[in-house]
């Protein structure tokens, strides 16, 4: 908007009041210009054909004859000459209603801008371009005309941290509107960096980088500073506008790709990588990459050479605080190529939470004192032992020592709490433990389902107790209010799929019966009065759900039937009923020899189904399990080679079942609901094992017998949050990172979010607009919380993908449940894709 004071508005007054003069012939106005510093300044006040300006370059002899020839009109013509020097212009300057020659800051004293003389001098070379910039400015706002302000509004803080984090951007255009020595002033004076050279913007990037980096090296750590006196900026202004400079290069999502390439070529200039592995303690982060590897394989080196787990864990949390801050910051956490600071942090806690349940069976009177505290607080212990045993192809070599104690320590405290466990049970039975089956704890939530109140039951197959709250977790997650909620509930004896799942179903437990039939290529039967089949078959279970509860076919699913379904809209209440049943087993491969991938992509996997049902109508969703399991990695002496003596019937490596049996050490229960005996080897040893990391289950450790029953309710009207693409128009990298976060969200008077607004789960396609084909999608999909702050998503080239730079394209953010279309933007390439990428 032009103020009504500005100096645009100023100028066309002036020269309209000599154009707009009544005189013999249209009058004509001529401003002589010799230090071409009015040319853009007439242009801008004569756009929207306010007047009539000749304003070219030309020689004055061209000149003269065009306006010769040309019919005169009121005009103004621009020479580029003093008056004493006009020359065939000369007779039509003598015929001028007006001729005006004088500099901006007269020109601005006339406007009633009085520039002091204190000032004069170092303004006048800048005053054109800052002219330009405050055209419409209205006048008051001149009144603060200082050198620096001047400065900062010809090249203000953007625009050099533009040149300084765009790679490849010459000077050329600072050149071009005579701001470059503005900028080299402002860089030098303002913000203590080198002096830039007009010619070599990269190599001025690199040096100015570096004195950034070493800089802020001096400012984390002042008692022990690098010694780099050239690059360090003086304290006071001039480092702390230097610094914010870092900080904003940091955190802006359009500048980090360049800050992270041009950091290790500025960090090669230094010696940041000689002063940090000289440090004797950990600093707080640092900006330099350098730097930032080094204080981390300094702690890599020092944690190999340690040699027992309670030296290790004293050490681990004596760090924890420091890594965790390590991790957090920008070489942890934003960079694309992390320094891995998040390994320790993840050794540091597991270790902690290890060392704090250490010899905790000592304060268990009776099995019901492990259950209490295994349900409340030992279950993230095995969450800590899965992640200890899973595969983790970036962990640093020097890294797997101290895992492999953390290992060590884990598989120690499983043996120790199981011994214990084992003890305490054998003096009493599975019935002694007030826990109970999975199927009858989900009785009363099943027989309530309704149209209105509709309800969906996940059965999976060796979901172990850190497991279901782990999903709790997920569900969780974000959410106003607590949706799913974990209880225990025990397995039957021995714990194997074929009695437990049958105990999994709804309120049947107290009337079914468990037998082994004395006869050659038997197996275990489980019926019921009223149903003939034999429910250790699960055909046979299906066929007793569908009796029951008057399912239809359809009524029941497996998870792949759930998630893979090529249309969404057919999960929903209407097509599917009041009540559905979703089996799963991808956590038992029946063959006991799950591999330890990392149970996190099975768990967000069921967390995406849960998800999805909710999504159908489904607001009560209930999971139940068989049995639980553990791994154990035995070496020869870690089992009980001796098989319990009598008429055995069925064995396993965790349990064997007859009449008559006998053992010297082995535990002795009862099988449930049935009339067999069954002997469990004590703590998690085995009656025959093999080597590798086992998966176990038939026995009756913690891990094995108590199971998690998890229930997600959510409110009826309950709606996902809605999510917003933040503003984007090019794509400009390979590995291009979106912003988006939750629209805003209502509260109550006490602050509290809607009830009823749910996470929602989201990821981003780009696709070609012209063939429809996608072009890109994000790595991973994010949890959008309401209220959240913004979230980051990385984009990763679709392989296979084609397309040149100006491509248009549609950047769509999607639910990664049901892959609704929440968002989108239009979108240019900058940036060749092929398959040579």
């Amino acid at each position: 908007m032009t103020s009504s004071d500005s100096l645009r508005n100023w100028l066309r007054q002036e020269i309209l009041q000599i154009l707009n003069r009544r005189s013999p012939q249209p009058p004509l106005f001529i401003w002589c210009d010799p230090r071409r510093i009015w040319k853009d300044l007439l242009q801008a006040a004569a756009e929207d054909n306010i007047f009539e300006l000749w304003a070219e370059d030309t020689h004055e002899l061209i000149l003269r004859e065009k306006f010769y020839k040309t019919p005169r009109t009121p005009r103004i013509v621009w020479l580029p000459v003093s008056r004493d020097e006009i020359t065939y212009f000369k007779v039509f300057e003598l015929q001028a209603e007006a001729v005006k020659q004088l500099t901006l800051s007269e020109a601005l004293s006339e406007y009633g801008i009085d520039i002091p003389s204190d000032y004069r001098v170092e303004l006048e070379p800048i005053l054109p371009a800052h002219a330009k910039e405050w055209l419409d400015y209205p006048k008051e706002a001149w009144k603060e005309l200082t050198p620096g302000n001047v400065k900062s509004t010809l090249v203000n803080d953007e625009k050099i941290l533009e040149f300084l984090a765009t790679p490849g951007l010459s000077f050329d255009r600072l050149l071009t509107d005579n701001r470059f020595s503005i900028f080299a002033r402002r860089v030098v004076e303002d913000f203590g960096l080198p002096e830039p050279k007009p010619d070599n913007a990269e190599a001025w990037r690199i040096q100015a980088t570096a004195s950034l980096l070493v800089t802020d090296a001096v400012t984390r750590c002042p008692n022990h500073p690098p010694t780099e006196r050239a690059r360090i900026i003086p304290e006071g202004q001039q480092r702390e506008a230097a610094l914010k400079l870092l900080d904003r290069w940091q955190n802006q999502i359009n500048l980090i790709d360049y800050f992270e390439q041009l950091s290790p070529q500025a960090d090669n200039q230094t010696t940041l990588q000689y002063w940090a592995s000289h440090l004797d303690t950990i600093p707080i982060p640092l900006a330099s990459q350098i730097a930032e590897n080094t204080l981390f394989q300094k702690q890599i080196q020092h944690l190999s050479t340690i040699q027992t787990f309670e030296e290790l864990v004293k050490t681990l949390e004596s760090r924890a605080v420091a890594y965790q801050t390590h991790a957090e910051a920008f070489w942890g956490h934003q960079a694309k190529n992390k320094v891995c600071w998040s390994h320790l942090v993840k050794l540091a806690m597991n270790a902690s939470l290890l060392y704090q349940h250490n010899q905790v069976e000592q304060q268990w009177k009776t099995s019901i004192d492990a259950v209490n505290w295994f349900t409340t607080q030992g279950w993230q212990v095995d969450r800590a032992g899965e992640a200890l045993f899973q595969e983790d192809t970036e962990l640093p070599n020097g890294l797997i020592r101290v895992r492999t104690l953390l290992r060590q320590a884990y598989l120690r405290h499983l043996d120790r709490i199981n011994t214990a466990f084992s003890e305490l049970l054998s003096n009493a039975s599975l019935e002694s433990l007030p826990l109970p089956f999975a199927g009858n704890a989900i009785s009363p939530t099943v027989n309530q389902a309704s149209a209105k109140e509709p309800v969906a039951v996940l059965v999976l197959d060796a979901c172990r107790y850190d497991i279901g709250c782990r999903l709790a977790e997920v569900l969780n997650q974000g959410e106003p209010t607590q949706r799913a909620e974990v209880t225990p509930a025990k397995a039957p004896i021995p714990s194997i799929t074929a009695l437990g799942m049958p105990f999994c179903l709804p309120g049947i437990a107290d009337k079914l019966r468990v037998e082994f039939p004395k006869k050659p290529g038997s197996y275990w039967r489980v019926t019921a009065d009223g149903f003939p089949g034999d429910l250790s078959q699960a055909e046979q279970r299906r066929e007793w759900l569908k009796k029951n509860y008057k399912l239809k076919e359809k009524s029941i699913l497996t998870v792949k039937d759930v998630l893979d379904s090529e249309t969404h809209d057919a999960i929903n209440i209407n097509n599917l009923g009041k009540l559905i049943f979703i089996f799963g087993d991808e956590l038992d491969d029946h063959d006991d020899t799950l591999e330890p991938f990392g149970l996190n992509p099975t768990i967000e996997r069921y967390a995406t189904l849960i998800r999805r049902l909710r999504s159908g109508g489904y607001n009560t969703i209930v999971m139940v399990t068989d049995h639980g399991f553990f791994r154990w990695q035995p070496a020869e002496d870690e089992n009980d080679p001796e098989k319990p003596e009598g008429d055995i019937l069925w064995k396993s490596r965790r349990a064997i079942a007859g009449q008559n049996l006998q053992h010297s050490s082995a535990i002795k229960l009862r099988v449930t609901n049935g009339n067999l005996d069954c002997y469990v080897p004590r703590s998690i040893n085995a009656f025959k094992t093999y080597g590798g990391l086992g998966f176990f289950h038939g026995g009756a450790t913690l891990q094995e017998l108590i199971i998690p029953v998890l229930k997600a309710n959510w409110h009826q009207r309950a709606k996902k949050i809605k999510v917003v693409l933040k503003p984007i128009t090019q794509i400009t990298s390979l590995s291009q990172r979106i912003e988006v976060a939750s629209a805003a969200v209502n509260t109550d008077l006490f602050g509290n979010l809607d009830a009823t607004l749910t996470t929602r789960q989201v990821q981003v396609n780009v696709v070609d607009l012209s063939t429809g084909k996608r072009l890109f999608k994000s790595k991973t999909a994010v949890a959008i919380e309401p209220g959240a702050e913004l979230q980051i998503l990385q984009l990763e080239k679709v392989e296979g993908a084609e397309a040149r730079v100006g491509t248009e394209m549609e950047l769509r953010l999607i639910d990664a449940d049901d892959e609704e279309v929440l968002d989108r933007r239009t979108v240019t390439l900058k940036v060749d894709l092929d398959e040579w990428f």
